[in-house]
């Protein structure tokens, strides 16, 4: 579920929380499949004793820039972290840690989807995904061309990351009822007015749920939480996502939800013609 907001809130957290120029002094897997693309032995010889210089956030990946490589963090579904001073005891879905200076960086995954992976070079590893939607590079003339190009549905072309990095679900589906834009307009229609209404959603939405701390949903081990538990509140602030049935903020006609390309998606067939 973690999209740009929840990562970037993570990210932000983990550079509060003295983490870096720090020792890795240990690392330990509990879940085998955690790790990606080496044996834990490589893993463990590689990242012990270097330090982590920075933590930046690329799309929906979390990268630990190290002295000599870079470790990516992909999240998936229910990827979270959390800071303990005692060594964890790999229970209540705990995978993997890292020991810096004392302090152990545990990494709690209940859906068991989270992927750790060690590169050279995480630009080249992640050189497949489209532009950082706030990012100076976000333009609205590289966008409105982006979207002549493509035949697809601007839904799915919106989760795609390819096209643009760190959007999902619920911010595709903020951000379309904010633009006035249906999810099924092939994005060859689009008119220049409409592509701009969206590209200033897309931003404003983003900003506002990074503000927010993202957003947490329902109250599973596996719902969204910040470092050590700190919730996100973006939900309580949804125009439209989670909203079937209840009336639109614009029109009060009902919200409608529809399943479109294997995904929920919430809309007002008034406002989003």
């Amino acid at each position: 579920m973690p999209e740009l907001p929840e990562v970037e809130t993570i990210k932000d957290q983990l550079l509060d929380a003295n983490l870096l120029n720090q020792v890795i002094e240990d690392v330990h897997f509990y879940w085998r499949n955690t790790l990606a693309n080496s044996s834990i032995e490589d893993f463990n010889q590689s990242v012990i004793g270097q330090c982590i210089h920075t933590i930046l956030r690329r799309g929906k990946y979390l990268i630990f820039r190290l002295k000599q490589q870079d470790l990516i963090v992909h999240l998936r579904m229910s990827g979270q972290f959390s800071i303990k001073k005692q060594k964890p005891d790999g229970h209540t879905h705990e995978r993997a840690y890292m020991k810096l200076a004392g302090k152990y960086l545990v990494f709690h995954d209940v859906r068991k989807f989270g992927r750790w992976q060690l590169v050279d070079d995480y630009k080249k590893h992640l050189a497949h995904l489209g532009v950082e939607p706030l990012s100076p590079t976000f333009k609205f003339k590289g966008f409105s061309e982006k979207l002549k190009k493509t035949s697809k549905a601007i839904k799915p072309a919106l989760l795609d990351q390819r096209f643009i990095a760190g959007i999902g679900n619920i911010y595709a589906d903020e951000s379309l009822w904010q633009a006035f834009v249906h999810p099924k307009r092939s994005c060859q229609t689009i008119k220049p007015k409409e592509a701009r209404q969206l590209f200033i959603a897309i931003k404003d939405v983003l900003k506002k749920a990074v503000k927010d701390n993202g957003s947490s949903l329902g109250s599973g081990q596996s719902n969204f939480k910040g470092l050590d538990e700190i919730h996100g509140k973006y939900q309580y602030n949804f125009n439209v996502y989670q909203r079937h049935r209840l009336p639109c903020l614009n029109c009060k006609k009902p919200i409608d939800k529809i399943k479109f390309h294997q995904r929920g998606t919430h809309f007002c067939s008034f406002c989003q013609k």
